[in-house]
């Protein structure tokens, strides 16, 4: 049968139905109607002929089509698959959704509108369809329609993709999606299962600083160097009002070597501790870091020594965040 074709373009009706007496020698005729459309090509079929005792008599004859049709549409399914950017959101994140529509039949199909059906909280960003569509959707709280006509081509796709703030609170969630397409009549088309795409939100994570030494040791009256970094796992932008190092006793600042997301020298505190500032505030994405180096001068008495790091941040209230076991960085002097 060629590709794309479907035995139910067919239809057989044959000379006599209904038992015969034995012993049996009679010919049939199966009269069979090939419409205009049909494709061209060799359709073969398989006939069977029951008797009594369960004995079955099997022939086999071959259509040939020529020229043929443009085809008369079924030869073949239609599909839509939706696919997430991502199986794992945070809360108040970003997540996209790919939606595929695979026209497998021989004929041309119209799809009267596309559906899809964000789960609870979920909401369509705006400006973010791109592909076979690039309009946005009208958009009825969660249910998001893409109106057509679309025509894809017998074995044709079409793809189009969008993304989501992906609300609420920490759960896996799967949506659905449907079509409206005539093949030739209108019917509904619904994507896998039903239920697809499946994202699991989760709360995201905490802000960090952490801090380490460019060496674990350095001689008395060296220089050695330190990098701090903050980290933003969340879903939204922080805040830093300042960032404080609080050097050993003994231990100084190089003046200018500040270097990375910030590059202005740190308001040098007076203190026992010498406190080194940078005044922001500083802004970290949701889901990046910021990272700054300095160098300083290790003098004093030989010993092993650690500093600490803070920040004030806004997370959406003011807080201290502290280095990881508040005493870090360890340097021996020797």
């Amino acid at each position: 049968m060629p590709a794309g074709a479907d035995a139910s373009w067919f239809s057989f009706v044959p000379d006599h139905v209904g038992p015969l007496s034995t012993p049996i020698d009679v010919d049939f005729t199966d009269n069979i109607t090939v419409p205009s459309c049909a494709l061209a090509g060799d359709y073969v079929f398989g006939l069977e002929a029951l008797a009594d005792g369960g004995d079955v008599g099997h022939e086999s004859i071959t259509v040939t089509v020529a020229p043929g049709g443009g085809g008369c549409g079924g030869g073949g399914s239609f599909t839509i698959t939706k696919t997430a950017d991502s199986a794992t959101s945070t809360v108040g994140g970003t997540d996209g959704y790919t939606v595929t529509l695979n026209n497998a039949s021989s004929t041309a199909v119209t799809v009267r509108w596309i559906r899809d059906y964000l789960a609870k909280s979920f909401s369509y960003v705006p400006g973010s369809t791109t592909g076979s569509i690039t309009s946005d959707p009208i958009v009825s709280g969660g249910k998001l329609r893409w109106p057509g006509p679309f025509t894809i081509a017998a074995g044709d796709t079409f793809s189009f993709h969008f993304d989501v703030v992906t609300g609420g609170h920490p759960r896996c969630v799967g949506n659905r999606v449907n079509a409206l397409v005539l093949d030739p009549k209108p019917r509904k088309v619904t994507g896998t299962n039903g239920r697809i795409a499946n994202i699991c939100v989760t709360e995201g994570g905490e802000p960090t600083l952490t801090k380490t030494a460019d060496s674990p040791t350095s001689s008395i009256g060296g220089t050695n160097g330190y990098t701090v970094t903050l980290s933003n796992p969340t879903a939204d932008p922080l805040t830093i009002r300042w960032l404080r190092d609080y050097l050993a006793t003994g231990f100084s600042y190089v003046p200018g070597s500040t270097t990375g997301t910030i590059s202005a020298d740190p308001i040098i505190e007076s203190g026992t501790s010498t406190p080194l500032r940078w005044q922001g505030p500083f802004t970290i994405a949701p889901g990046s870091s910021f990272s700054i180096h300095f160098n300083v001068v290790t003098s004093g008495a030989r010993r092993c020594v650690g500093n600490r790091a803070n920040a004030l941040i806004l997370d959406p209230k003011p807080r201290r965040l502290t280095g990881t076991d508040g005493r870090i960085a360890q340097i021996c002097v020797s």
